[in-house]
């Protein structure tokens, strides 16, 4: 039958309902994909098909074959893993708006389990029909990965950008037919297999209406039919968008993220933080310190003109079961809910997953700065699924905050400072975050500090130790990067086939070693045999790792997982156990199902979620959003490969917790990763960067007279520990001191008096690349 529009080839025997009865997991689906029912655009059975319809159109540039045999549309694509075999529907569909596709398939003869059969739909076509701008459904064989279902997008210049991922309950068998579905409305688009959610997203754009077509790769796709319809019903706005920070006018570089406590006077459009505190209640009112009602949770939710996240105090498990009814219909993602019990903030974690939790110790009164003590700490927030403490104003300082920002923490304080001395103390100890009633203080303080000012040191990775100089993944190649001040040391582990964990970046020793082989089919008396190419070097066990560095000041290791061998983290946990190192180990792995075995077994160790493909959009705010929830869903910090835009993604998602610890960098994007601020930055070149003053302490007090230039003597530290002697190369008058001149790097003050100054160094990396860093304040009375 042919119409004037499209050839329709009714489908027989199809609807959501029957399909519900002959499939897996339909009953356990979590949303039900159905719309209000539409015109039918399109709809195919290959059961009565013997050829390809009318319109369809195969692409010039196929790898493999497209035919139609035994009831089904084969898209054979083995014959390349990488290359796509597609077809695109007639190109009539191509100017639809708010559509629906199923398509009712199965996966096939796989080259591997990463392969994947596809619905491709606002596609862009060259000549030839070769499909070159399109989004994609990608469904692969092994769906049960964590990234196992896809919502990506193919760009016209050729780059792939992952969006969203999202495992599967089980694998694609063969012999089974699914139902994938996406709905799209406006800027909208929801994904389904077999009436599963799997991505819930917004675009960039307003509407989708290129063309549709079916692809595959490494595998064949066996489509029994597909159907295009109208989709009536507008799909739910997306609540859960990331709120638009207010940033401060200050030049710092990744500065301390301001959180004002509100009372009832205080206009939450009008405050000048990037956060605002209330207390919360059962009734999820929003009270102020003194426990006042201000208004409702609601209330702020609702008010679209703010700009700034909410940071809330709870007190009870009534209010987190009140906060639980809530999400049901508002989503809670960008909030921030803050308390001094262990227990309750893992009572949230369970009831609302996706709100961040933050352990509230700033009236512990039992911690001291031993490492003892601050490891404890670290557990405590570790194991409360928090990633943020807030410290006690009695260890707030350099030392005792680094340990813990070393450690994957998001160090916090909650601050009575009002006097700018005060203030400039609270800044210069490298806080990620204060909580204080006087705001405006400290965002005055920040405005006056140069461009590219370190108030906090990022941390210096060491890429498998200095593989620049050294064998990598080796003792002696850790201990030389240590000796070159990085501050911390990364490694990759494996575990042998009798149960030993063994350093090794590649699951073959064939790179690096003058042996060959699996690493995790040899035992460790053959691993033991082993010799690095170029040093000569043996393949060390984390053990000796762990007895070697075992007390080191400042050491951390930073343990990649690249097995996937489930033995491997409770082998882990019984060497950190056994050597005591629970203080200088934190774990990552690209590998999802190792961190939350990491999570089961090792809860009290921080964790970091290693990214082989960041989100991608036009928007700050919906890359960050998923960024977000990337790192919640493990509690985890993040740890993504360079990119252009990592800069704007990390200044706005740093309010809410999360730590950046890029990797893949070289010499330029690391200098521009490290004068932006970033937590840590991985090199393979740590004695590039072993000479970098990191430190500057200068005189409590000094005294001069009016008119007399300050000249201050400071003492330096380099990244490698060496210490010198220098001068300061300019000031900062803080607010209070009497009238002065200040031009340029001179100083002198036309009053007597009191004043209070920070002295600043300012140390050019190269041509281009530079920072500032700034002493404690000083004492300056002039007579």
């Amino acid at each position: 039958m042919k119409l004037s529009f499209l050839t329709i080839i009714l489908l027989s025997s199809f609807s959501v309902e029957s399909y519900a009865e002959s499939t897996t997991n339909i009953k356990s689906a979590n949303i039900s994909a159905t719309s209000a029912l539409g015109k039918t655009y399109a709809q195919v059975n290959f059961e009565q098909q013997k050829i390809i319809p009318q319109g369809w159109r195969v692409p010039g540039n196929n790898a493999g074959n497209i035919f139609i045999r035994d009831g089904f549309l084969h898209i054979d694509a083995r014959k390349s893993a990488t290359q796509t075999t597609s077809i695109l529907l007639p190109t009539e569909l191509a100017n639809l708006q708010n559509y629906r596709i199923d398509v009712e398939f199965t996966l096939d003869q796989a080259v591997n389990p990463s392969r994947w059969g596809s619905v491709i739909y606002d596609v862009v076509a060259a000549q030839g029909f070769i499909p070159k701008k399109y989004y994609q459904l990608t469904l692969r064989a092994d769906t049960a990965a964590k990234n196992g279902t896809e919502f990506g997008n193919r760009k016209i210049n050729g780059q792939w950008n992952v969006i969203e991922t999202k495992e599967f309950s089980e694998n694609i068998k063969a012999n089974q037919l699914y139902k994938a579905t996406i709905l799209v409305h406006g800027n909208r688009v929801q994904q389904y297999l077999n009436n599963v959610l799997l991505q819930n997203v917004e675009l960039d754009q307003s509407q989708l209406n290129g063309e549709i077509g079916l692809s595959a790769a490494g595998l064949v796709m066996k489509v029994k039919s597909i159907q295009v319809s109208e989709q009536n019903t507008a799909l739910p706005n997306l609540n859960n968008k990331v709120t638009a920070v207010q940033e401060s006018a200050t030049q710092v570089s990744a500065a301390a993220t301001l959180i004002q406590k509100m009372s009832a006077d205080l206009n939450v459009n009008a405050v000048q933080a990037n956060q605002v505190y209330y207390r919360l209640d059962a009734k999820l009112n929003l009270l102020d310190v003194s426990g006042n009602p201000i208004f409702t949770l609601q209330h702020y939710l609702n008010n679209t003109q703010r700009k700034n996240i909410a940071v809330l105090s709870i007190q009870d498990q009534q209010t987190i079961l009140a906060l639980k009814q809530l999400a049901k219909s508002q989503d809670l993602s960008d909030l921030t809910l803050l308390s001094s019990e262990t227990e309750l903030l893992q009572f949230a974690h369970q009831y609302i997953p996706m709100t961040r939790t933050a352990l509230d110790l700033s009236k512990a009164k039992n911690f001291s700065s031993s490492r003892k003590d601050l490891n404890t700490i670290t557990q405590m927030t570790n194991q409360a699924f928090a990633k943020i403490v807030v410290l006690p104003k009695a260890l707030i300082d350099v030392k005792n905050v680094s340990f813990l920002q070393r450690l994957l923490m998001t160090v916090w304080v909650d601050s009575s400072a009002t006097t700018a001395p005060e203030v400039a103390s609270i800044l210069a100890s490298g806080v990620n975050g204060i909580i204080t009633s006087d705001s405006a203080a400290f965002d005055a303080l920040l405005k006056q500090f140069p461009q590219n000012t370190l108030l906090r040191k990022p941390f210096i990775i060491g890429h498998r130790g200095v593989p620049s100089l050294e064998d990598e993944n080796t003792i002696e190649s850790a201990k030389h990067a240590v000796a070159l001040g990085a501050d911390i040391v990364e490694n990759d582990i494996y575990i042998t086939k009798d149960n030993h964990v063994v350093v090794m970046h590649d699951e073959t020793v064939n790179r690096t070693t003058k042996g060959t082989g699996k690493i995790e089919e040899m035992t460790l008396a053959e691993v033991q045999q082993l010799r690095t190419k170029n040093k000569n070097y043996h393949v060390p066990t984390l053990a000796e790792y762990f007895s070697t560095f075992k007390n080191t000041p400042n050491f951390v290791l930073m343990i990649e997982l690249k097995s996937t061998n489930p033995k491997l983290v409770p082998a882990l946990k019984a060497e950190i156990e056994k050597y005591g190192v629970e203080n200088q180990v934190v774990i990552t792995s690209f590998n999802r199902e190792q961190i939350q075995l990491v999570k089961k077994y090792i809860p009290m160790v921080s964790t970091g979620v290693l990214i082989q493909t960041m989100p991608s959009s036009n928007q700050v705010l919906i890359s960050s959003r998923q960024i977000l929830a990337e790192a919640q869903k493990y509690t985890s910090s993040y740890h993504p490969p360079y990119r252009n835009d990592l800069t704007k993604l990390f200044a706005e998602t740093q309010h809410r917790g999360v730590t950046y610890w890029p990797w893949n960098l070289n010499e330029t994007t690391f200098k521009q990763l490290y004068v932006a601020g970033l937590n840590g930055v991985t090199t393979n070149f740590v004695q590039l960067y072993s000479k970098n003053i990191v430190d500057i302490q200068a005189p409590t007090e000094l005294k001069i007279k009016v008119g007399q230039p300050v000249h201050m003597a400071v003492r330096l530290k380099q990244q490698d520990g060496m210490a010198l002697e220098g001068q300061a190369q300019q000031f900062i008058v803080l607010a209070g001191s009497p009238q002065h001149e200040l031009k340029a790097e001179s100083l002198s003050f036309t009053q007597k008096g009191t004043a209070y100054v920070l002295a600043g160094y300012k140390y050019q990396m190269d041509q281009q690349y530079f920072y500032h860093i700034f002493s404690k304040p000083v004492k300056v009375t002039i007579k």
